[in-house]
């Protein structure tokens, strides 16, 4: 297949030309049709990102400092948002961006392996439904995806040439800093550091070893020395003292989601893999250590989702465009025509998933549903910024997604809001915003609708007891809009004013 390889290399800019205009094509197509975020994460990033900006630290209301996700993906934000002066429109494009980034660089390291494999891997993620599910979810998939892999990249590239070194633990940190995941690529790097222990001896001690060594110290050090400050402790987050568990069932739970990543996907990936090994290809065989160093972790890891694969996904493109590459290898005729039939039908399947994700595991990784499911949470904050009085109290299922949106100077959580009224009689107002979006938040205040509603409550002295509230009907959102025709969940959300409560 050397001439396919001849003919790549001399049209290559108009190759990758042609996979980024496809890739901003879609993107650019689900933005538009996006006028919501589609995740409750990324109202959390953009409201941190907001909290750094505005001076308050990086906290949601600021005043606690946050523990749960690491900075990376705020400060991402931030440049964008400075620029365009709307979070959400700036967290668009720095995952659009990124999103082209993942795919040039997939090419640049699958260029390694041959010019073929390195279009395939990046036509094969192009077109995966995961991938393109979190081309417009600001999250830290497809950031994590792309800084995990160019550092461990520059990583390898700094045994050939030194200077690689000086960006390599920096972005290595940096991918830190993005999900906690990153710290996993300590294993790959030992896997390549002692197959290449002879070079290493003499690189440690040259400046740019050493400079990248500092630079990332640094960025990690920052991370730690506020952890230290604000918590007590420079490794402490919300996972400090969670309960890991490894076993065959955990990693067997996690790892069986490797094949519903697609069809004949998983299965040329294996194929691929087996391959790599087989032929003992060092920088290649670092990317399957890194492969299971992150499965490891996500198998001790209480959630067990299949959106996970998506940050490994540019990894088993190479590995399934190699496996694709190597079967056509070992045909005697039409080599090319096996080659391009397997590709296409694995493109036509990850397309039919993507467009067919209200079916089975698939349901949970479905952009289609989750366009637009803020909507009611959006457009019921939106009157209530018109409508409602400025000095009440406004309790609230999730604060970030909320106060993104409700501009009123009393937000409160559910928990905090109950409290307060419980705590004072007086003439102060109550609003509660109810949504059937975060229906395991929500669920017992979804009657509040029908003039009154029940909670049991513990008394100081904690004895059982229940609290009567009556409640008006304010205001009400409803939304069902299919996007192309995609069956999605009805959604909606009101506003009720607390009139009275009774406690029993």
């Amino acid at each position: 297949m050397q001439d396919i390889n001849n003919f790549i290399i001399k049209h290559e800019k108009k190759i990758l030309f042609l996979l980024v205009a496809i890739c901003l094509s879609y993107t650019i197509f689900f933005a538009v049709n996006t006028t919501t975020p589609n995740g409750q994460d990324t109202y959390w990033y953009m409201n941190l990102a907001k909290s750094l900006t505005s001076g308050d630290g990086y906290t949601f209301e600021g005043q606690y400092p946050h523990s749960q996700y690491p900075p990376g993906l705020p400060i991402l934000l931030i440049p964008l948002f400075l620029i365009f002066g709307n979070m959400y429109i700036g967290g668009l494009i720095m995952i659009a961006l990124f999103s082209v980034l993942t795919l040039l660089l997939t090419y640049k390291i699958g260029k390694l392996l041959s010019p073929l494999v390195a279009v395939i891997a990046t036509i094969l993620l192009l077109f995966h439904n995961l991938f393109v599910s979190f081309t417009t979810s600001i999250l830290t998939e497809i950031p994590f995806a792309f800084f995990s892999l160019l550092g461990l990249y520059l990583f390898i590239k700094g045994f050939e040439n030194k200077k690689y070194f000086v960006f390599a633990f920096p972005v290595i940190a940096f991918t830190c800093l993005i999900r906690y995941d990153g710290f996993l690529l300590i294993f790959p790097m030992i896997f390549y550091t002692f197959i290449n222990r002879q070079k290493i001896k003499k690189l440690i001690f040259q400046d740019s070893f050493l400079i990248g060594i500092v630079s990332g110290s640094l960025i990690l050090g920052a991370w730690f020395l506020r952890n230290f400050i604000a918590f007590g402790n420079p490794l402490y987050s919300s996972y400090t003292g969670y309960d890991f568990h490894l076993g065959f069932s955990s990693i067997y739970s996690f790892a069986t989601l490797f094949f519903f990543t697609g069809f004949l996907f998983p299965i040329f990936a294996l194929i691929g893999a087996y391959f790599i090994i087989r032929e003992k290809n060092k920088i290649f065989t670092t990317l399957i250590i890194w492969f299971f160093s992150y499965l490891t972790i996500h198998s001790i890891w209480g959630f067990k989702l299949l959106r996970f694969y998506s940050e490994i996904l540019p990894v088993i493109s190479i590995f399934t465009a190699y496996g694709i590459i190597k079967i056509s290898q070992k045909i005697k005729s039409k080599k090319k025509l096996f080659a391009v039939a397997v590709m296409l039908l694995i493109i036509f399947s990850q397309t039919f998933i993507l467009f067919n994700q209200n079916i089975g595991i698939w349901s949970s990784t479905g952009i289609f549903k989750a366009i637009n499911q803020y909507s009611p949470i959006k457009d019921v904050c939106e009157w209530a910024n018109d409508n409602l009085p400025d000095d009440a109290v406004y309790m609230v299922s999730d604060y970030p997604a909320y106060s993104f949106y409700l501009n009123k100077p009393n937000i409160v959580n559910y928990n905090q809001g109950f409290n307060y009224l419980l705590s004072n009689q007086n003439n102060q107002q109550f609003y509660l915003i109810v949504d059937t979006h975060h229906a395991w938040i929500t669920a017992p205040y979804l009657n509040s609708s029908q003039g009154n509603f029940t909670l049991n409550v513990q008394t100081n002295q904690g004895l059982p007891a229940k609290v009567f509230f009556e409640t008006e009907l304010v205001s009400e959102i409803y939304y069902n809009k299919p996007f192309l025709k995609q069956p999605v969940q009805n959604q909606s959300a009101y506003i009720v004013k607390i009139l009275s409560m009774e406690i029993k």
